[in-house]
């Protein structure tokens, strides 16, 4: 990969143009008019800030720019690149940050930042598909290093996430076998399982009395291997009647036919109470004033 140019979509930004042969540095003059006293330095003048872009146009993660977003609204930065020989042009805004439109071959795509890197990554590094952590973004500092502190130590330009992985980037980019790098990482691993189950058995009083104690548990399995036989036994012994289903057919219609005269039942002893009840109501007309009316109607049929 060969960087070409890096330019803007404002006027006020210089183009950079990289070396088409050779490599290209990255330094800064002073100014005639600026002191020369042994205070005057170089920094300030934008040479942290150009790498900075470079990563922001390579599919740096966005929240690594946030604040490099909003002092510069509605900037878009242009990074022009060759691999081989096909030159690419990728374009980051920074009002669109989870997008680069990368244009190579008379063709314009619109990528997340994820597929972007994706598809560097298989131009770029040949990573075998079953070693983890290696990435283009992961190697990318070794080649463009982004902050002062990456200066500090040659084999780590950025923060990663154990020894292991430092020792895994640098040893892909060097040409090494990185299977037998990560072999040596899952051994280290088991190892520090192993390591930590067996603090655990020195601590627990049960497995202490087996095997510290050398507590015969013989018995115990042969109880255990009993047991097993046992309900081996109950499974193999258990059986399902032939007529089971015509026998559970039978049985709900017979349950059915008795909620259906328990329901008739319920019927009758309501029909029942209320005829008791109706027999037990008083008339309204007393003993006396019923044979008075008996007499006079007694008269008058012995007149006709």
């Amino acid at each position: 990969m060969k960087l070409i140019s890096l330019t803007s979509n404002k006027d006020s930004f210089n183009d950079v143009k990289f070396n088409p042969n050779g490599i290209s540095l990255i330094v800064a003059k002073h100014s005639a008019s600026v002191s020369t006293s042994n205070k005057s330095t170089y920094n300030g003048l934008g040479k942290s800030l150009l790498v900075h872009i470079i990563h922001f146009c390579l599919g740096g993660k966005s929240k690594n720019f946030e604040s490099f977003t909003k002092k510069l609204p509605s900037w878009q930065f242009i990074l022009k690149f060759k691999i081989e020989n096909t030159t690419f042009v990728a374009s980051r805004n920074t009002d669109n940050i989870d997008k680069i439109i990368l244009h190579y071959d008379n063709k314009e795509e619109e990528l997340s930042i994820n597929v972007f890197t994706s598809t560097l990554e298989k131009l770029l590094f040949n990573i075998p598909e079953d070693i983890k952590f290696l990435t283009f973004r992961s190697l990318l500092p070794f080649f463009i290093r982004p902050k002062k502190e990456s200066y500090v130590t040659y084999d780590s330009p950025s923060k990663v996430g154990s020894e292991y992985q430092k020792e895994l980037y640098n040893s892909f980019l060097l040409g090494l076998n990185t299977t037998l790098i990560q072999e040596k990482y899952i051994l280290r691993k088991e190892q520090d399982r192993i390591d930590k189950l067996t603090i655990n058995i020195q601590k627990d009083e049960l497995l202490k009395d087996f095997f510290s104690k050398e507590k015969d548990v013989s018995l115990r399995l042969i109880d255990i291997e009993d047991d097993i036989c046992k309900l081996q036994d109950n499974i193999d012994n258990y059986e399902v009647a032939s007529d089971y289903y015509d026998v559970k057919i039978e049985a709900d219609k017979i349950e059915r036919t008795l909620s259906q005269k328990y329901n008739e039942t319920l019927l009758l002893n309501n029909q029942i109470k209320s005829i008791d009840k109706s027999l037990k109501i008083s008339p309204d007309l007393e003993k006396e004033n019923i044979e008075k009316v008996y007499n006079k109607q007694k008269y008058i049929f012995q007149i006709f």
